[in-house]
């Protein structure tokens, strides 16, 4: 038996906000008998982390029960002065998208386990 989710809330955590980096290129530097060499690194825009927690009750065959879990959004936004609860909520807005994205790549992973399993027993 599945235990039947019966409520949850969305609280919202922190948000931070990571400055965009330009590319850069492959260096080498020489001075006397000492060579640096430094490997360029690609540049990524400037974005927020936003993490929520997220609090899920369920009743299961011995009662309610709650889980907890923290889960962190990537909304890219150069503004650093994006207003909070904008970059929150597109952030909250996403988060049902990934968690269903999660829950197929569980049922494949599953699926294919099972598949592994009866291939076992038959081989």
């Amino acid at each position: 038996m599945v235990a039947k989710i019966v409520g949850v809330s969305l609280d919202y955590g922190s948000v931070r906000f990571s400055s965009k980096e330009e590319a850069t290129q492959d260096s080498v530097h020489t001075n006397g008998s000492v060579t640096v060499q430094n490997m360029g690194k690609p540049g990524r825009p400037a974005y927020y982390a936003v993490t929520h927690m997220l609090e899920v009750e369920l009743e299961a065959v011995d009662g309610t029960h709650k889980n907890f879990f923290n889960w962190t959004s990537y909304v890219k936004n150069e503004d650093v002065d994006a207003p909070y609860w904008e970059v929150e909520a597109s952030a909250a807005r996403a988060l049902a998208v990934q968690l269903r994205q999660i829950a197929d790549l569980v049922e494949m992973e599953v699926r294919d386990a099972d598949e592994r399993k009866a291939n076992a027993k038959a081989g």
